[in-house]
């Protein structure tokens, strides 16, 4: 008899180490994809003039922490290309090409559904929400302009190239660095135990306008992103 009780306290003993091994708290995690971003803005009183979207680059690192049950808590440093093209297709056409880049410094909590990867191996869903602070680094701008755009873009034809990187010491364009935004998305993503992959997308809408309070107008002025990444995530 003794040494049935034995083999029942050394299966319970077992199955709790094992449950121990599994459950973890903390996730670091690194991710990488593409951003679509435009600057969002009132041109109704500018004739055939538009912003559109272009891609570029963003990268990123983070930590999570699971509070209870399935929600967790996240932060982290990203790198974010927010680039996008400014067209006037009035009388002589002439566009800009923005490449902006910042770093941004996201907080997020999240809600996983399906199944808890910090618990269970298989494939989790994962809704969150947070905001964000972000730096503006630099700016570069490439496009032209018709040499007479100040007499009504009608003319012969000439134009003006210019390839350029804006500079944040004289800030002449009284541009805002330091900024704020919110952001929600989703992540779809797989446990293998310690470690999770997932591919998901991101909507960062900024809150701050982009010009300093002296350079503001009526209008409404800010950048707005859509974040398609995968990821890459290890758990202890």
């Amino acid at each position: 008899m003794r040494k049935v009780y034995l083999s029942i306290a050394l299966g319970f003993c077992c199955q709790g180490i094992l449950a121990q091994q599994n459950s973890y708290r903390w996730k670091v995690e690194a991710e990488a994809g593409v951003s679509c971003s435009v600057l969002d803005t009132d041109v109704s009183g500018l004739s055939e003039t538009y912003y559109k979207v272009r891609p570029g680059f963003t990268a990123a690192i983070g930590a999570e922490y699971n509070i209870v049950d399935q929600l967790a808590v996240g932060a982290g440093i990203r790198f974010v290309q927010r680039d996008y093209l400014y067209q006037n297709l009035g009388g002589d056409s002439w566009n800009t090409r923005y490449n902006n880049n910042f770093i941004s410094i996201p907080l997020h909590v999240g809600y996983y559904l399906l199944h808890n990867p910090y618990h269970e191996k298989g494939w989790w869903i994962k809704p969150q929400v947070g905001i964000y602070y972000e730096y503006f680094t630099s700016m570069h701008t490439k496009g032209m302009y018709p040499m007479n755009i100040m007499e009504g873009y009608k003319g012969d034809g000439s134009y003006i190239r210019y390839n350029t990187t804006y500079d944040f010491r004289k800030n002449e364009n009284h541009l805002r660095r330091s900024l704020f935004g919110g952001e929600a998305g989703i992540k779809v993503g797989y446990s293998f135990g310690r470690l999770d992959g997932s591919i998901g997308y991101n909507f960062q809408y900024g809150f701050s306008h982009i010009y300093q309070d002296k350079a503001r107008t009526s209008k409404t002025a800010r950048r707005n992103s859509s974040l398609i990444t995968a990821s890459a995530a290890y758990k202890f």
